[in-house]
């Protein structure tokens, strides 16, 4: 919450969102892990939600109201404090400060830009919470390799072993760019057992 939005969660002002944030990530987790009759027979989502079986209508609205909670009224707080200029560093707070100076240079409108930013903090604050543990290890190895005082740099990596197989493991996960462009061999060349003669045109699967 910090790290995204300034926001200390210890402080009783966030308790409420911090609420709000847990019933949210407790929702959307129940919605994916559960089997409900919609997911096999998808004509029921027509079904009002009194009818025997349709109970699930009640558990979309209820998690539909915690994750839109989450996604405006943190964004929302940064915000303000963005514009009386008494904001907190944090990443939503860059992307702001980021969309203020590209304001005007493309053709994309700021309420585009603030819902995606919006998304951002909802996915990543989402995301972070699946998996603690993993978030765990790599903070304890950066503590022990890089310490407190500094930022990590390219220098760090061979030592870094737990963070480069998490970056490599996320980016096999969901590249970047999902963008092969073809290419060509310039000599023969045998890859996993595959002969492949030389001028022979490659489009690798970035996925």
């Amino acid at each position: 919450m910090k790290v995204l939005y300034g926001l200390d969660a210890n402080r009783d002002e966030n308790s409420e969102l911090i609420a709000k944030a847990q019933d949210a990530l407790r929702c959307t987790s129940d919605l994916a892990t559960k089997t409900h009759p919609v997911d096999a027979v998808p004509f029921l989502r027509h079904v009002p939600g009194w009818v025997p079986g349709a109970g699930f209508h009640y558990a979309l609205a209820k998690c539909k109201a915690a994750v839109i909670h989450l996604k405006e009224v943190p964004f929302a707080k940064v915000q303000a404090a963005f514009d009386k200029v008494r904001y907190q560093p944090c990443a939503i707070a860059a992307l702001l400060a980021r969309m203020q100076n590209l304001r005007g240079q493309d053709n994309v409108g700021d309420t585009y830009q603030e819902d995606v930013i919006k998304n951002v903090g909802l996915a990543a604050f989402e995301g972070a919470d699946t998996h603690p543990e993993v978030q765990g290890k790599a903070q304890a190895e950066l503590d022990r390799v890089v310490g407190p005082d500094r930022l990590p740099d390219f220098e760090d990596s061979k030592e870094l072993v737990y963070i480069n197989a998490l970056i490599k493991e996320a980016l096999r996960w969901h590249v970047v760019l999902p963008l092969a462009l073809p290419h060509r061999t310039v000599e023969d060349d045998v890859y996993d057992g595959y002969f492949i003669p030389a001028g022979t045109t490659i489009i690798p699967n970035t996925w």
